[in-house]
């Protein structure tokens, strides 16, 4: 596999401790002035991205936004196979795909109010897009790909 530029000096400091990425994390948000536990920072991805290429090595992490796995669920699910080196021959991919749909998501559990993106404002979505994309470029720059949030 090919590596961009951050993920082959990811590669590169593997053999440091895969915590600094937490730490600067840590610092990172506190210089922001959000609690680091808050939970606005479970959506940064980069750190632990970061932290998993440190600790494995960027060519064992794949990166697959749920976006991409709703959109071409039976063309990626043959790559996530044999990236975990599982042969994807003879498989049933419709009726695996099939298998593991869920009526888990909030309109498909009849919770209108989360349903309905209540208290979704255009400027708490301005907000959040302004503050998640300094690390979202970073993400994309480890990866070496965009991914399809903006969308």
């Amino acid at each position: 596999r090919q590596l961009s530029g951050a993920a082959a000096a990811a590669a590169g400091a593997a053999g440091e401790d895969a915590g600094d990425a937490e730490i600067e994390a840590y610092f990172s948000c506190r210089k922001s002035g959000l609690d680091p536990y808050h939970s606005v920072w479970k959506g940064v991805y980069y750190y632990p991205v970061l932290q998993w290429m440190r600790a494995v090595g960027p060519e064992n992490v794949m990166v697959v936004s749920y976006e991409e796995l709703t959109r071409d669920t039976k063309n990626l699910l043959p790559k996530l196979l044999d990236f975990v080196g599982l042969c994807a021959d003879g498989v049933d991919l419709d009726a695996m795909i099939g298998a593991t749909r869920a009526n888990k998501t909030p309109a498909r559990r009849g919770d209108a109010v989360e349903a309905s993106g209540a208290g979704r404002t255009d400027e708490t979505v301005r907000k959040a897009r302004e503050f998640y994309a300094p690390f979202n470029e970073q993400l994309y720059e480890l990866i070496g790909r965009r991914l399809p949030w903006d969308d």
